[in-house]
């Protein structure tokens, strides 16, 4: 059974000091089984630089929980396992670039704090962060979320 659809936009941020962050779409949805919920979410990342170049897709499947806190706002929390496709180009000599494309296994942890207006309709902040042996990275998102 269909639990939500979420989308948001926000800021991520590599751990790595060296390396910029920049902007993150997030899509996702959700499942429920008993108290269980089963989300899967999508998101890409979007940075561009002067000399770096930067395509990062990602896929998570995670399982979590949500607990209601009042009538209106709700808290998710989830974990799980992530793939994630990075490519990272860089601009060597004005016209020519050079690419180099990674794959990673990821750790994900969510959190989703929603206000709720109504029983279906939702706002609120998406915090994640991304265990991989790539980038480890963590971003917050404004989302909207709807509720089946």
């Amino acid at each position: 059974m269909f639990y939500s659809a979420s989308g948001g936009v926000g800021y991520y941020n590599p751990l790595a000091k060296e390396v910029p962050g920049g902007l993150m779409l997030d899509l996702g949805i959700s499942a429920i089984l008993s108290d269980e919920i089963f989300s899967l979410n999508f998101s890409k990342r979007i940075s561009e630089q002067i000399i770096r170049e930067e395509d990062y897709l990602g896929l998570d499947i995670t399982y979590g929980r949500a607990l209601e806190l009042g009538q209106k706002w709700l808290l998710e929390g989830h974990f799980g396992l992530g793939y994630i496709r990075q490519k990272l180009g860089f601009l060597a000599f004005e016209t020519e670039s050079v690419d180099n494309v990674d794959h990673a296994i990821g750790l994900p942890l969510r959190a989703k704090f929603v206000y709720r207006i109504s029983n279906s309709v939702g706002f609120g902040a998406n915090p994640y962060l991304n265990f991989n042996g790539l980038e480890t990275f963590y971003a917050i998102n404004l989302i909207f979320q709807y509720n089946f």
